[in-house]
């Protein structure tokens, strides 16, 4: 079997990862919104990828417990999720419109990453819609930015 850098690299990550998390009861407080499964958060991409969790789970969470303009600074910086990723947890159901059309008006979430996240396939023009239809995103160059994608 050839060397895979990729799965090397994530095995790599998974090793340095605190094994706890991937115990059923962290990953249960966490799908059921306990602030005591904060902890998987930082993890929560990898255990999607394993199949442990869903991009809706990780939507319910950010929805029910995450602070607005922490997870605005958490998406500016790509600190746990690639573009594709915060697109597919803004465009869940799980996730209110109102908090999604809030994380982006954030102060601490520049216009460039909202066009950036708002140009991944995985939010859909409707959910776009709807995040301008709340009325709640009032910085102008966030606005334009979702508008330029609709066109």
């Amino acid at each position: 079997m050839p060397f895979d850098p990729i799965s090397y690299a994530k095995a790599l990550k998974l090793k340095s990862m605190d094994v706890r998390i991937l115990e059923d009861d962290y990953i249960e407080l966490f799908k059921a919104c306990d602030p005591t499964g904060l902890k998987v958060w930082t993890y929560a991409r990898d255990l999607v990828y394993l199949g442990k969790l869903t991009w809706d789970d990780v939507a319910k969470f950010a929805n029910d417990v995450k602070n607005t303009d922490i997870l605005a600074h958490e998406f500016n910086e790509n600190m746990y999720f690639t573009d594709d990723e915060i697109a597919s947890i803004l465009n869940s159901a799980n996730l209110a419109v109102d908090k999604a059309a809030s994380i982006l008006n954030s102060t601490n979430i520049t216009a460039d990453r909202v066009d950036s996240i708002a140009s991944s396939i995985n939010i859909t023009s409707s959910r776009i819609e709807e995040i301008l239809d709340t009325g709640l995103l009032t910085d102008v160059d966030k606005r334009e930015a979702l508008l330029a994608i609709l066109e």
